[in-house]
């Protein structure tokens, strides 16, 4: 039986979903607002429901139809514009767009690389990278909004598919004023009457307070921040200690104040940094293209 959705229609609606404006869409896809608009409204009546939320001054949301929708107009979208590359393309080069999910902490590090070197092997290819937390990450993937993510390889969902790209070792960060900034390497009991300051930034934090926990220290009148360099600069104040995996080039906080980076003693798990896509999935040209130059991206531990 023949269908009247097109798909037009659904690359509208993908496009909207991951940039939350039509306005954002028209532009990416190079028609006009009022095209995106009355796609959208021909979908819609299609499917006799509703697949946004529209609410004044605010993104576009998708409704709970939208984001059933979703996962199966993403990969329909892809499966075409693999179709159309391979069909014209001769040289092999991957073009078009390949959608990358960053968890945040590890997104200064590894995106300023990432667009970089694949600019320079793939200069057709469009790295479009949003960042967030590993949950909301995986549930991009599962919904098709990335087509791959950069993550710690941690409490991850059974159906993401991981491959480990490296390791990270997590060490204590004191001020440079500390009493035990000189120290080579200690132990987290050595610091258990002291107060720490906690990245809560899922799943970092409890890989932290795992760790902890197996040293036997439970955190005293510690303080909590979701930003990696918050948590720096209150260190670097003197308003406690962290545990933390990544490793600025650069030893001081925002303010310039002195940073120590000092090794754990403790038996501590080292943290997987992974590349992840959805389990069973067929990764196009372009997407495979990017994974490559995301492993390339290693960074010493």
């Amino acid at each position: 039986m023949a269908t009247s959705i097109t798909l037009r229609q659904l690359e509208y609606f993908v496009a909207i979903a991951r940039h939350g404006s039509m306005a954002r869409a028209a532009s990416l896809l190079h028609v006009s607002a009022a095209a995106v608009s009355l796609g959208i409204s021909q979908l819609e009546r299609t499917l006799e429901c509703d697949l946004f939320l529209r609410r004044p001054h605010q993104p576009l949301a998708l409704t709970n139809a939208g984001r059933e929708l979703l996962a199966r107009a993403s990969t329909i979208v892809a499966e075409a514009e693999e179709m159309e590359q391979s069909a014209t393309q001769r040289s092999g080069t991957p073009v078009g767009t390949v959608h990358v999910g960053c968890f945040d902490t590890l997104a200064p590090f590894l995106v300023p690389k990432l667009l970089a070197v694949a600019g320079e092997l793939y200069p057709e290819l469009v790295v479009d990278v949003t960042e967030g937390q590993s949950n909301r990450l995986q549930d991009a993937l599962m919904d098709g909004t990335v087509d791959v993510a950069i993550l710690y390889g941690l409490d991850v969902q059974p159906t993401v598919r991981t491959e480990t790209i490296w390791t990270v070792r997590p060490y204590v960060l004191l001020s440079g004023d500390h009493r035990l900034a000189g120290e080579e390497s200690i132990s987290l009991a050595q610091l258990a009457d002291e107060p720490m300051v906690l990245l809560d930034s899922p799943p970092s934090r409890n890989h932290v307070l795992a760790a902890l926990e197996v040293a036997g220290v439970t955190p005293r009148q510690q303080r909590v921040t979701h930003n990696f360099e918050t948590l720096r600069s209150l260190v670097a104040r003197g308003y406690g200690w962290g545990v933390l995996v990544q490793h600025p080039e650069v030893d001081a906080s925002y303010e310039g104040r002195s940073l120590r980076r000092v090794q754990i003693s403790d038996p501590v798990e080292p943290a997987p940094v992974v590349v992840a896509t959805m389990m069973n999935a067929t990764l196009s040209r372009r997407t495979l293209a990017c994974m490559d130059v995301i492993r390339g991206l290693a960074v010493s531990t």
